[in-house]
């Protein structure tokens, strides 16, 4: 008689460790589900930060669409702002001329007035701006001035009191504030020796760039 026979396991090795793990079988499908189940609340958790970021962008972008158009329309303002500035600028440009050459002719109406015997006949305005060089702005008035004396008069003709004369009426012109200085006349006396008694002159007022006409 075998001792103890109750405590003795008559089934092969193989059997009883098949036994064994079919008795441990639940427990391990417990732990199989455990670890299965375990990255959920992770991925719900990342569902819902998703879902949140996904709401929180396109709040931002609702924002935006706004705030874009607005842009525009600040962009589109501040074109038609810079047009109208300039337009500004234009028209006083214009108006700050007008006004320079009103003054400017009323200074040389009362030059030929104070010179007497003088008159104006063409007044050209010559503007130059060479390639990399300072513009210039010359103003070229022609006339002519009347001659008293007789060209065949047995006295003559004293040409340098005329001459005197038209340097006085180009001081009087390089007075006004619109001319830096002028060039020196240039005299006709050809007129004369025909029997006229006009001499023609033409001066070249250089004018002022800053008080353009």
């Amino acid at each position: 008689m075998i001792p103890d026979a109750a405590g003795v396991n008559l089934l092969p090795e193989g059997v009883q460790k098949a036994n064994e793990f079919a008795s441990k079988k639940p427990m391990l499908l417990v732990a199989v589900a455990c670890l299965a189940l375990a990255p959920l609340p992770v991925f719900l958790s990342f569902q819902q930060a998703n879902a949140a970021c996904s709401a929180e962008l396109r709040t931002i972008r609702e924002a935006i669409v706004p705030l874009q158009s607005n842009q525009a329309a600040i962009r589109e303002n501040r074109e038609q702002a810079e047009l109208a500035a300039q337009s500004i600028q234009l028209v006083e440009g214009l108006v700050n001329s007008k006004a320079n050459w009103i003054q400017f002719f009323a200074e040389l109406q009362k030059s030929l007035h104070d010179a007497k015997d003088v008159w104006l006949d063409q007044l050209k305005v010559v503007r130059d701006t060479p390639e990399g060089g300072a513009p210039s702005y010359e103003v070229l008035v022609e006339g002519q001035m009347l001659v008293r004396e007789a060209s065949n008069s047995s006295s003559g003709i004293d040409q340098e009191a005329l001459f005197d004369r038209i340097k006085g009426l180009q001081s009087s012109f390089e007075n006004s504030e619109f001319v830096v200085f002028s060039k020196s006349p240039v005299i006709t006396w050809t007129s004369l020796r025909d029997g006229l008694n006009v001499l023609p002159f033409s001066i070249n007022l250089v004018v002022d760039t800053a008080k353009p006409l």
